[in-house]
């Protein structure tokens, strides 16, 4: 995309040199870019006749572009003097992309002074070129000295994606395409208004790129469900040279230029139009990929590009007279809470100094490839904004995602993405002309945002880039607190802008913050299936900013376990060993009261496990070719089981819920009695066959959608295993997996599991170790009426660490850089005398040294076979022969060693193998290794020179 200015002409220019006579040129400011004209000589009417060309890349023309001309006098010997100024608003080239305007100008008082300059602007949108009936051909003659009028075999290949937002209700919708009266279609895609295709659509022809450019594609969406004229959905009319022309998003490297030999336009979003309407409406959307390939000519491979980032307005291809009705979406950024730090502390060991204060945020939303910002606010982790982003967006539209970041500016570089959160349309809107649809909606609510470990240290920089949201993010960073309302527009265009709340915004959002008490609790029976034990670890659970031991903001809390030492199986893997007692973590945290939300989830999702589990059963049986009575009792079953299910009445809604939980709650009961009416239908034509099961997998789908909540308000749980300061690995999960309620108990909700816990960064089946547990969460007053899910003795203990440091030989605290008695990472000072027993507690015992028998323990515990090895270090001074080296035997820590002929074995051990050379490491072909200093870690594979000097 790009912008040309063409400076024409300008008109009585005033004369503002006393000389009686000037010189004049023009300066054209664009997009933080400026560029300026010949100089025209002693001229009050000057024909610059100059264009100017500014591009735009993939952000296109904005709400607030503006084009300024300044008109000077020139001078050699100084500044020429400023003749007039002006400006044209650049946004209204996208609704006529070619205009010639005369800019009137204005003094430096900003009074017109009568003189006029001549200006034509052509903005050059993305190149997709729209035919309005089948007989249609190029607007413009096509250039033969570009393509080629050889004929030869060509594949014109359609890659059909997807189609969104069909008009049609019940829709079973087929993609059919058209070219040169041979006719091809996809798969039927059964009730859905949403169908994903991915199928691929070939032709074969004899041609040259000359003809085959002209040729007219006609696609069209058919419902299958009728057989009449009202089976089109819609279609849309474009010709071939499309593929020859095309920059659609993602074809910036040098290896996608189109050819002759090879011309490919990518994931191109088309709008469908009924042919009979006037004006045209959107009857929805179909992505598709084309490529025109000569004989022998390989497909390339599509461009590595995130198909979130290809749902954006550039990348859409409209047929004319398009009705296109606008709306404003408005995100109220309200506050923010618990933001991760981006930098390190001042002082490294100043632990009064909070380390968050250096974190200087902005809210940034993207949409439809728009991207729109808040205020930048200074040292602050809880900023507050109160400021509403508006876009301008079309209804429908084909992006469905609403990208929000949290960002840290930074001085130095590039700013810093503190997390990103994405949020759905589809999941607060329901595009319906019934009262079940409404407009987007959603909140006042969090969002919660989750990336990398929220400590800045230099382990945890390699893992920045979960902040930017395209691989899950694991650790949390903070929340936001947003709302979105919709209303009418009455603009052109997709824009967007930033503009105060308005004054209720304030006590609106505020009645949604009230914070209830809850408590989660964990109990850890055994860890298992550690790969390394390189020191002692731990465990730490957290929900949100509570729980994290090095948090600054959330009180402390019991939710670590205590520091222990792996100890090996004696076959593979390490376990911990907690014999002595096993320890149970529980975190006070203080979250919104939106269990009623947690329950509806746990409600709908216990029925998607149930009708999936009976779906199992039924494939089951007909892998085990079962008789035909026995496959249909099991789809009976299926059936009866999700139309009862679906028929629940589902959790009352409080006075203080929002105005989506009532949007989605009528949405819900629309869906469930459709889920029902379609289980009855099906009950009475079940068949053994496996094309049923697909009716039921369907089905499946449609509840799956049903389950779907956007406002959970409360973050994940995360538990983490630490060793040696840093975060190895976690098991993540939603709160309401373990939500205690007495008709809507989270799944694991007080049950014994066995957590897979995930490497830091790596894949889901990379796994670090196995935890043993049981997690709870509740209500703080139901916790005192819980029982635990087995007989367990509880004991509390008071936990401090006495720190003490060697000086030469002897062990004290002298010099000490951590507190003498602390918690057990040395932040916080405990002496005895600072503890006491809550109300109603007393000791029952006097403090004592507690060690852990894993520490204690040789490093070779559990081990059978051992590796030994000892290093053969010969010395030589200058003048020397190595026939005659001084040999002596080291370890590797360069101290001296028992020769290998010495070894003795303890009593009952036997060799297994006799010494061998280490090969693997680098040497030379004996394996030596060759250095001055061997104190030093400088060794090379050879002798050089330099030894000897």
């Amino acid at each position: 995309m790009s912008l040309d200015v063409h400076i024409k002409q300008g008109i009585e220019l005033p004369l503002v040199e006393k000389s009686g006579s000037q010189s004049t040129y023009v300066v054209v400011a664009f997009q933080g870019w400026s560029t300026k004209s010949k100089v025209f000589d002693n001229d009050l009417n000057p024909n610059w006749n100059e264009l100017f060309t500014f591009p735009l890349g993939k952000r296109g023309i904005t709400y607030d572009d503006v084009v300024d001309i300044t008109v000077y006098t020139f001078r050699t010997d100084a500044r020429g003097k400023v003749i007039g100024v002006g400006s044209f608003n650049a946004f209204n080239l996208v609704e006529t992309p070619k205009q010639v305007r005369p800019i009137k100008l204005k003094d430096s008082r900003g009074v017109e002074n009568g003189a006029v300059i001549v200006v034509g602007l052509v903005y050059h949108l993305p190149s997709s070129l729209f035919i309005p009936d089948t007989d249609s051909r190029l607007a413009e003659p096509i250039d033969q000295a570009t393509l080629s009028v050889v004929n030869d075999i060509y594949q014109i290949r359609f890659l059909i994606h997807e189609a969104r937002q069909l008009t049609h209700i019940p829709c079973d919708p087929v993609v059919v395409i058209t070219i040169d009266k041979a006719t091809k279609s996809t798969q039927i895609c059964e009730d859905s208004v949403d169908p994903v295709y991915n199928e691929a659509i070939s032709f074969v022809v004899y041609d040259s790129p000359f003809n085959i450019a002209k040729e007219v594609v006609h696609l069209r969406v058919l419902n299958t469900l009728r057989m009449d004229e009202a089976a089109l959905i819609g279609e849309f009319k474009f010709v071939m040279m499309t593929a020859f022309t095309s920059d659609a998003i993602g074809w910036d490297e040098p290896a996608y230029k189109p050819t002759d030999a090879c011309r490919t336009m990518f994931r191109k979003w088309l709008i469908i139009t009924h042919p009979t309407e006037t004006p045209k409406n959107i009857k929805g959307f179909v992505n598709l990929s084309l490529s025109i390939m000569a004989s022998g000519q390989k497909l390339l491979a599509p461009p590595q590009v995130e198909p979130l980032l290809l749902n954006v307005f550039p990348n859409v291809m409209r047929p004319s007279e398009v009705n296109a009705q606008y709306q404003k979406l408005c995100l109220r950024i309200m506050h923010c809470e618990d933001l991760a730090p981006m930098s390190e502390p001042l002082l490294e060991n100043d632990y009064n100094l909070t380390r968050l204060a250096f974190t200087d945020p902005y809210v940034e939303i993207s949409y439809s490839g728009v991207e729109d910002r808040t205020n930048l606010l200074y040292a602050d982790y809880n900023p507050v904004y109160y400021q509403d982003i508006v876009y301008n967006i079309e209804i429908p539209s084909v992006c469905d995602t609403i990208i929000m970041k949290l960002v840290d500016r930074d001085v130095d570089g590039d700013d810093d993405i503190i997390g990103t959160a994405f949020l759905k349309l589809p999941s607060i809107s329901y595009f319906s002309q019934d009262d079940i649809g409404f407009d987007p909606v959603f909140g006042p609510c969090f969002i919660n945002f989750y990336g990398s470990p929220r400590e800045v240290t230099e382990y945890n920089e390699q893992f920045l880039y979960l902040n930017e949201g395209w691989v899950p993010g694991v650790a949390f960073r903070g929340r936001l607190f947003l709302e979105i309302y919709s209303k009418p527009s009455y603009s052109v265009g997709l824009f967007s802008k930033v503009i105060p709340s308005a004054i209720d915004a304030r006590p609106k959002g505020d009645k949604y913050l009230n914070r209830t008490k809850f408590i989660l609790v964990c109990g850890m029976i055994e860890a298992t299936m550690l790969e390394f034990a390189d020191s002692v670890a731990t465990f730490e659970v957290s929900c949100g900013e509570f729980g994290n031991q090095n948090s600054e903001s959330a009180d402390a809390t019991n939710s670590c376990s205590q520091p222990t030492q792996p100890l090996f199986d004696s076959t593979k893997y390490f376990y911990l060993n907690w014999d002595a007692g096993a320890p149970i973590c529980f975190v006070e945290c203080e979250w919104e009261d939106v269990v009623y939300r947690l329950e509806t989830l746990n409600l709908l999702q216990q029925s998607y496990e149930r009708f999936d589990d009976n779906i199992g059963l039924v494939d089951e049986a007909i892998q085990l070719e079962l008789s035909d009575r026995q496959i249909k009792s099991r789809m009976k079953a299926a059936l009866k089981t999700i139309a009862e299910d679906m028929s629940m009445e589902l959790p009352e809604l409080p006075d203080y819920c929002n105005e989506l939980d009532k949007k989605l709650k009528k949405l819900r009961r629309f869906r469930m009695d459709n889920i029902v009416a379609k289980a009855e239908e099906l009950i009475k034509k079940v068949e053994p066959t496996k094309e049923f099961k697909e009716n039921l997998l369907l089905l499946l789908e449609k509840v799956g959608i049903v389950c779907d909540e956007p406002q959970t308000d409360i973050p994940d749980v995360v538990i983490w295993m630490i060793m040696n300061g840093a975060r190895i690995g976690y098991y993540k999960a939603p709160i309401h997996y373990f939500l205690h309620s007495e008709n809507a108990k989270g799944k694991f909700c007080g049950k014994v599991q066995h957590l897979k816990f995930t490497y830091l960064g790596k894949g889901i089946d990379d796994i670090t170790c196995v935890l043993k547990c049981f997690l709870w969460f509740g209500y703080e007053e139901q916790y005192w009426k819980w029982r635990f899910p087995f007989r367990t003795t509880l004991h509390v203990y008071a936990e401090m660490y006495e720190n003490q440091q060697v000086m030469g030989k002897l062990w004290g605290t002298k010099g000490l850089q951590r507190p003498e008695f602390s918690d057990v990472n040395g932040r916080y000072s405990l002496p005895k005398i600072s503890f006491a027993c809550p109300d109603g507690w007393s000791w029952v015992d006097e403090w004592k040294i507690s060690p852990d028998f894993s520490s204690i323990v040789s490093d070779d515990f559990g081990l059978t076979t051992f590796r030994d090895e000892v290093y053969e270090v010969h010395t030589i001074e200058e003048g020397e022969d190595w026939s005659a080296p001084n040999i002596l035997w080291m370890n590797e820590r360069m101290e001296q060693a028992i020769a290998k002929d010495d070894v003795e074995l303890p009593e009952g051990w036997t060799v297994t193998e006799d010494w061998q050379v280490d090969i693997t490491r680098p040497g030379d072909g004996d394996g030596y290794q060759y250095t001055v200093n061997p104190d030093s870690s400088e060794y090379c594979s050879s002798v050089k020179s330099y030894h000897f000097c």
